[in-house]
């Protein structure tokens, strides 16, 4: 037991010097910056990277930023660095940003030093991979600068561009919103109830043109107690996590399920190949007939979906036990305006939601 102790005590003590060392050193890199008359922000908030949505940004989960830097280079030009990561990449080193006062068209530029890669991001000219050093990344700024000045004055940099998404996006679907966490993003979702300490995280929400959806992964814990044979007790703390994605309707649709429970009447059609793969269940049979015409049942066959399920207040669930990546969730997503775009518009019209609110497909 004494040399138990001891070498907990050499470990402490040694751990002990080392973040002695870190600390040191982290506050000298800081007073460099300082120096520099550049503000140093230990916490930076996720906004700090708003707005950025071309390669390497606009792709991946558990987006995060730290170490921000903010100041202004040689000509007056107000810059903010900072380190970003993401479950896909990894910036070596800092991101720099600089404001181009107006969204242009995307850019991959040539660094004069053949450096980092510069990128024209919307309203923002946009440096990756910055040393760290002080002396290394003022040079970066100053590149960056200069980049940014002989940019806005040739002909690319009068090419205006899209706006930029408000907040964190994707590449490609600029009205996809990405938010780290919120957890009242919970109440959008039917998630699994029970524990404590239930979290929302990487989240996408989408407006996505009257079938809004919102993608989460539901964090939580649980708590059990066991009775050894001693009489004593312990109790264990559980982890655990799922991934939803939830749709909903914003205009009328009775309820209707393919391949889904058992709830509903089971509707039968003249194709015999269709009702031996997908059991429709609804209890409107005329409704259900209108719906599922010839095309549709063509449609519901070459897209061969897993079950979904239209409830009557508007949600709408596809698919069980995905991750619900990107590119899940955009099969999703055209599956159901295929879908709902095979709906005739005699049923829309019936419905009260008229005009249609989903483009007609025909084939």
């Amino acid at each position: 037991m004494p040399e138990l102790m001891l070498l907990l005590a050499v470990i402490a003590g040694v751990a002990v010097v080392i973040f002695g060392v870190w600390a040191f050193q982290r506050h000298q890199y800081i007073q460099s910056l300082k120096e520099r008359g550049w503000q140093f922000v230990d916490r930076p908030d996720i906004s700090v990277a708003f707005g950025l949505n071309h390669p390497p940004f606009g792709s991946g989960f558990q987006r995060r930023v730290d170490d921000q830097i903010v100041g202004r280079a040689g000509d007056g030009t107000p810059f903010s660095a900072f380190k970003y990561e993401t479950s896909e990449w990894r910036s070596p080193g800092y991101i720099v940003r600089m404001p181009l006062g107006r969204s242009l068209q995307p850019a991959q530029l040539a660094s004069p030093d053949g450096g980092a890669p510069i990128t024209v991001d919307h309203d923002s000219i946009v440096l990756t991979g910055s040393p760290e050093g002080a002396d290394e990344l003022a040079a970066s700024i100053e590149t960056l600068a200069s980049v940014r000045s002989s940019f806005l004055s040739s002909a690319a940099g009068q090419l205006e561009g899209p706006p930029a998404p408000e907040g964190l996006s994707f590449v490609g679907r600029p009205h996809w919103t990405y938010i780290a966490r919120d957890d009242s993003y919970l109440d959008y979702v039917d998630a699994t109830l029970g524990g404590f300490n239930h979290e929302a995280h990487d989240i996408i929400v989408s407006p996505n043109s009257r079938i809004p959806f919102v993608r989460l992964t539901h964090r939580w814990q649980t708590r059990s107690t066991r009775t050894d044979s001693e009489g004593r007790t312990h109790t264990t703390t559980h982890n655990h996590r799922e991934t939803l994605c939830q749709f909903r309707t914003t205009f009328p649709f009775p309820a209707l399920s393919v391949n889904w429970g058992i709830v509903g009447a089971w509707q039968r059609f003249e194709w015999e190949e269709f009702n031996s793969r997908f059991k429709v269940r609804c209890g409107d049979s005329k409704f259900a007939s209108d719906v599922m015409h010839q095309q549709q049942m063509e449609y519901l066959m070459r897209a061969n979906p897993p079950g979904f399920l239209i409830e009557s207040n508007g949600v709408v669930r596809i698919g069980e036990g995905a991750d619900w990546s990107v590119d899940e969730i955009d099969w999703a997503s055209s599956f159901l305006f295929g879908f709902f775009g095979h709906v005739p518009n005699f049923v829309w019209q019936q419905l009260g939601a008229w005009p249609r609110p989903v483009p007609q497909l025909e084939a």
